[in-house]
């Protein structure tokens, strides 16, 4: 059977050497267990999570487990970043067999048939070697004496999943939404989840995705209070322990000892980027600002490749109250490297070391305001802030030239980079950062030319260059969406098209028959990699946003960009749909309800038409790009290009803009000022 050295991926290969004989899904291995009998266990890990290390390095390492596994079951390995299609269907089991979301790390057992029927219900803090003995030992035995009933049960579950398929298939599709049906499952989106969200801070990208959601209803229908909301909950995150002070970026999960347990994912960044580039872009505040341009510096110290694209994630310390670890600080240390200056007496004081053992290691978390650290050293503010950065600076670069570093997983994640360029390319509108354009755009061409063929589209995961899975329908659906950002950014309309082949052969590949819903797989190829699990399609938002809201998303742009109404029909298919079942509607749909505003309150299309590269035709492009309006998309016309369209040029010759909504334009105009007007104002419902 294949072993985990035959599998490309860094993280299954790095178990080679471990006690238990893990295996890679494969048909062969689905044959071996018919023939023998034996149950499957599956671990699901992933290289960013301690708790998978601990798994690997702690629990699976001791010799009685090691052994039993080994003699009574076929082990397997699954990586959850490379093997997404096995994760998701494990992951639907585990919430169905324990009532609640599923770690991105955990063990199940699979029949031989293929299909999961029990999962452990584990914490870092229960693992060990006994526990995981004691649950597997009690697992074979209802596997022995029980079979068809856990089977009868397995296939329950599995049934569970064929039939919300088919509950969407059945629903009516509207081809038309109203602007109050979308406003109120908005609310219903944010009334489920605002001081919960607020007041845990578990998630990164579940705050940034509903931050993102409240600013397109404020973008959109002016509402104060989601403006409000959006600002309280992106100013809470950066004083959250989830944000790294010194290094910049966020970790995917704190543990209840407040030291990470789960590294910095480049999807969490590019979510969490977009977030902060936006509310700037609404506030103008200095906060979002310097937040966004923290993550763009960890991103282009850390996980940038010169070539262009992202490396996917940067692991968390695995014992962070260790001597040697790398993200956690003591008093001692930052003392040994900033000596007793004013700036180690502001870094001590605004985290709270002053006063801990001096070797005591701690995640940095501000505990006080850097007003109250000033006014305790008689410092002003200023002088206080370039204290801190300063300290920051230099703890930083310490760190650099050590000899060693937490990993940076070095695999390509297609839809991860695709988020990457997309929030690049907010920092390029927001921000004015004319690097994060160049990469995005750099970032781009990757991505193209990663594309297998016309016809199959691009593989969801790639290491040193080789394509090492399976083609899914959340990578197309991200990168079509990054190339309609990369063709405003960079005015190379040819994106587009391109973005709409991509988009164009999703729906002719992944949808399901008679709609517009995509499944993650074709049915050939799910077929072909023997998941005897149904087919899945991605409704709520999990690890990334649900691939059929960004699609219907996708969707109301192409819309807005060609006035093509194949693909406004598109995006009300799968939109009506899902509104269909307002139960479904709480935190995990923030991203369909950004798809209800984007696809009843189409935002504007400015169009400059004028002489590219001139200057008046760059000034008015560029106050274009500025101005907040979430989902506005402009572009720019020669007056041979405008001469085939209804965007007259100007008889004199000079750049002129039209601001269009899809049932009507703005006169047109040639003045900065007013078009930041029109297009702020232009289309909206008057309150």
């Amino acid at each position: 059977l294949p072993r985990v050295d035959t599998h490309p991926s860094p993280y299954l290969r790095s178990l080679t050497s471990s006690s238990v004989e893990w295996h890679v899904w494969s048909a062969e291995l689905l044959d071996c267990a018919q023939k023998t009998r034996k149950p499957i266990l599956v671990s699901v890990g992933a290289s960013w999570s301690s708790l998978a290390r601990q798994l690997d390095q702690s629990v699976f390492s001791a010799p009685e487990l090691a052994a039993f596994i080994n003699s009574n079951f076929i082990p397997v390995k699954i990586d959850s970043d490379a093997q997404p299609d096995l994760e998701s269907r494990l992951s639907v089991f585990y919430s169905i067999k324990m009532q609640a979301a599923p770690p991105r790390s955990f063990i199940a057992v699979v029949l031989p048939e293929g299909l999961p029927f029990d999962v452990m219900d584990e914490t870092s803090a229960s693992l060990s070697p006994t526990s995981v003995l004691d649950w597997l030992r009690q697992s074979l035995d209802i596997f022995n004496s029980s079979y068809s009933t856990i089977q009868s049960q397995a296939r329950n579950a599995a049934e569970l999943i064929d039939n919300l398929i088919s509950l969407l298939k059945e629903t009516s599709a509207s081809s038309e939404l109203d602007v109050t049906t979308a406003k109120s499952f908005v609310a219903r989106v944010v009334s489920n989840a605002s001081a919960e969200t607020i007041k845990n801070q578990k998630d990164p990208a579940t705050v940034a995705r509903l931050a993102l959601l409240l600013l397109h209803d404020y973008s959109e229908n002016g509402t104060s209070s989601s403006l409000e909301l959006a600002q309280r909950l992106l100013s809470e995150l950066y004083k959250s322990p989830l944000r790294d002070c010194v290094f910049g970026g966020y970790f995917r999960e704190i543990g209840p000892e407040g030291f990470p347990t789960e590294g910095k994912l480049l999807s969490v960044q590019a979510e969490v980027l977009s977030a902060y580039c936006q509310c700037y872009g609404a506030t103008g505040k200095k906060l979002y600002r310097e937040a966004a341009e923290e993550i763009l510096r960890f991103l282009s110290e850390t996980l940038e490749q010169e070539e262009g694209g992202f490396f996917s994630s940067q692991e968390c310390d695995l014992d962070p109250t260790a001597p040697s670890s790398y993200f956690s600080w003591s008093a001692k240390e930052v003392l040994e490297i900033l000596g007793d200056t004013k700036e180690a007496k502001v870094f001590l004081n605004y985290y709270g070391l002053q006063g801990l053992p001096p070797e005591q290691k701690k995640h940095l978390v501000p505990l006080r305001s850097l007003q109250a650290v000033a006014s305790s050293l008689s410092l002003d503010y200023d002088t206080a802030q370039k204290a801190l950065d300063a300290a920051r600076a230099k703890l930083r670069q310490t760190r650099y030239e050590q000899d060693s570093f937490p990993r940076v997983n070095k695999a390509f994640i297609t839809s991860w980079n695709a988020l990457a360029v997309s929030a690049y390319a907010d920092a390029f509108r927001y921000l004015s950062d004319n690097r994060a354009r160049d990469f995005a755009l750099k970032t781009a061409r990757v991505l193209i030319e990663s594309s297998t063929t016309a016809t199959v589209g691009i593989p969801h995961y790639s290491y040193k260059k080789q394509n090492l899975s399976q083609v899914f329908a959340e990578d197309q659906i991200t990168v079509a969406n990054a190339l309609l950002d990369c063709a405003e950014i960079s005015k190379k309309m040819n994106l587009v098209a391109v973005a709409r082949d991509l988009m164009e052969h999703t729906a002719r590949t992944y949808s399901l028959a008679n709609t517009s819903i995509l499944l993650d797989l074709p049915e050939q190829m799910r077929e072909s990699s023997r998941i005897p699990y149904p087919l899945f399609c991605g409704i709520r938002d999990t690890l990334l946003p649900s691939p059929n809201a960004l699609a219907a998303l996708v969707w109301g742009r192409l819309y807005q960009i060609t006035g093509e109404d194949a693909y406004r029909r598109h995006a009300l298919d799968v939109l009506s749909r899902v509104t269909a079942h307002s139960d479904w509607w709480d935190l995990g749909m923030a991203t369909f309800a950004r798809g209800l505003l984007m696809c009843t309150q189409t935002p504007c299309k400015v169009v400059i038409v004028g002489i590219p590269e001139n200057v008046d035709s760059e000034s008015l492009w560029e106050s274009a790009l500025r101005t907040f309006r979430l989902g506005k998309f402009v572009e720019i016309l020669s007056p041979e290009e405008a001469n085939q369209t209804d965007y007259l040029p100007a008889k004199d010759g000079r750049a002129t803009a039209y601001v269009c909504v899809p049932v009507a334009c703005a006169p047109p105009t040639r003045d900065v000022n007013k078009l930041r007007t029109i297009i702020r104002d232009f289309g909206k419902e008057r309150k």
